[in-house]
């Protein structure tokens, strides 16, 4: 993998114009790029070299290997005008964005019955599998499975990887897509921005299996991985997968934080618009429904839609003016939904239906012919139009959102989605509210906890420090209510404690702390145990 060193050498080279060593470098750096942000600076640095120097012909199979690396789909063009024929792999990459299917399916197998590069076989490999996928030809899983093992680094089979999860779940394989998506992991362990769509996609598919606490885990470790600013986009994917999880299982105040945090992270239209569309979902569910208009029509104005265009997420707005009741509102947005994915052209139909039946239009519910009960995303919608969705025999109910808070052995607190990690502090903060219905005055909890000493107000600081610390494992920002009298536990959940009922395990209770109110809990409870 080139290193810092390696880029300041290459980048002295570049300084003093000597081009033919650069070129060396250039061609050992790019057969061995491991992440997408060192293929970037590749490419930013090949763009230094004069076009005279870089167009010659001992640097065209280097600049088609960078260009790979960085994705740069311009420089591919460049070079396959300069040099027609001779990159057939490289078309099959470049076609899979523009070109019908034959057509790419075409440029792979000439790049493989002929003498393209290594790089370029590559690639035809990984694109004759994805054409004969869209094509539905028979024989495309073997085609993915066989360029796996196919002589390449690690990278490229992850990212092929990638390739075949997606043309699995497009085939309805999500329990094969799963494995897929696993494997993609553990090949791109290097690099932040493949890893993080590697385990986003995990997640997201484990939701579709209802398998949620390994959802939440590979969405949390997407969320993880992608903290460093070259992987900013699918930082914001991960928080878009939690926010459908959290939907899903019906913790709403997480959902809302997890598709803001989405929002804000984006760095492109398109994520914005997605993470928008989400929000509105999870505001729709809430009940919120004008703030749920306002970000529809904020996610289709940051779209730049303009008067008579279309867009996908007209079947979202249409969805809340069916609900506020402005079924000619709602006409007029169907009337604007842009096609999109199956997923949408199915929540398209459910509106339909609903704006049929609530208006009394015979046979309404042929509206729903062809759509997937089964589909999560339609069992959801089943929550919001369950009148409608019966008739398809969908019928699903908004699960309750409950957190369990367990204090018999070390604090242990379980959600629908799986665990919460909590700081032994944080543990026993919220434990002390738990055991006292909720909510607390600050000077109790300053009495309760263990806070490092010193004076009142560095003790109130670090209490702000721990609320904020549970807040963020909770996974919302109004988990906790911090005022300067008050410490409490959102109502919103349900909160369930469970303490040991057995007078032999009190020592039991929040083993492993010893905070002030911990102890004296169980000097208390022991002594009621005893005999009068």
């Amino acid at each position: 993998m080139p290193d810092r060193e390696f880029f300041v050498v290459l980048e002295s080279l570049l300084a003093a114009g000597e081009w033919s060593a650069a070129h060396s470098y250039f061609r050992l750096g790019a057969r061995d790029v491991k992440r997408r942000e060192d293929g970037l600076k590749l490419c930013a640095l090949l763009k230094r070299v004069p076009a005279d120097v870089r167009v010659g012909e001992e640097w065209r199979e280097t600049r088609v290997w960078v260009a790979y690396r960085a994705g740069d789909q311009a420089l591919l063009r460049e070079v396959v005008a300069a040099h027609p024929g001779l990159h057939p792999g490289v078309e099959a990459y470049l076609g899979a964005w523009q070109r019908p299917w034959q057509e790419v399916l075409e440029c792979a197998q000439r790049a493989l019955d002929g003498e393209d590069s290594g790089l370029g076989l590559v690639m035809a490999r990984r694109f004759r599998a994805v054409a004969l996928a869209q094509l539905g030809s028979p024989g495309w899983e073997e085609a993915f499975r066989n360029a796996l093992g196919a002589p390449q680094s690690d990278r490229d089979r992850g990212l092929l990887c990638l390739e075949f999860g997606h043309q699995l779940v497009g085939a309805g394989r999500e329990g094969a897509a799963r494995d897929v998506w696993a494997q993609a992991a553990s090949y791109l362990s290097a690099d932040a921005w493949a890893l993080t769509q590697a385990f986003s996609n995990l997640g997201i598919t484990c939701l579709r299996l209802d398998d949620l606490p390994a959802a939440e885990r590979a969405l949390a470790r997407a969320v993880k991985v992608a903290q460093g600013s070259e992987a900013r986009g699918p930082l914001s994917i991960g928080w878009r997968g939690l926010g459908s999880l959290y939907l899903w299982s019906g913790q709403l105040g997480r959902a809302e934080h997890a598709y803001r945090t989405a929002d804000e992270k984006a760095d492109d239209v398109p994520l914005t618009v997605m993470a928008r569309r989400g929000l509105g979902r999870v505001l729709r569910a809430r009940g919120h429904l004008d703030e749920a208009l306002g970000v529809l029509r904020s996610a289709l104005l940051h779209a730049g839609v303009r008067d008579g265009d279309r867009h996908a997420a007209f079947t979202d707005l249409a969805g809340v003016q069916v609900l506020i009741g402005d079924r000619a509102g709602a006409r007029a947005s169907l009337e604007r939904v842009e096609r999109g994915d199956v997923v949408d052209a199915w929540r398209t139909q459910i509106v339909r239906a609903e704006l049929a039946r609530l208006e009394g239009e015979p046979g309404w519910a042929a509206h729903l012919q062809g759509i997937a009960p089964g589909h999560h995303l339609v069992r959801q919608e089943a929550r919001v139009f369950p009148d409608t969705l019966a008739a398809a025999g969908v019928v699903e109910a908004t699960p309750e959102w409950w957190i369990g808070v367990n204090l018999d052995g070390p604090v242990r607190v379980v959600t629908a989605s799986g665990s919460v990690a909590l700081r032994p502090t944080e543990a026993s903060l919220l434990a002390f509210l738990a055991v006292h219905q909720g909510s607390v005055l600050v000077e109790r909890a300053l009495e309760a906890l263990d806070l490092g000493g010193g004076d009142l107000r560095r003790q109130k600081r670090q209490l702000n420090r721990v609320v904020q610390g549970l807040r963020e494992a909770l996974g919302w920002p109004a988990a906790v209510e911090h005022s300067r009298t008050l410490v409490s536990l959102s109502r919103e959940p349900r909160w369930t404690l469970h303490v040991p009922q057995d007078a032999l395990r009190l020592d039991d209770f929040c083993e492993g702390s010893l905070d002030p109110w911990i102890t004296e809990y169980r000097s208390d409870m022991t002594m009621r145990s005893l005999p009068d």
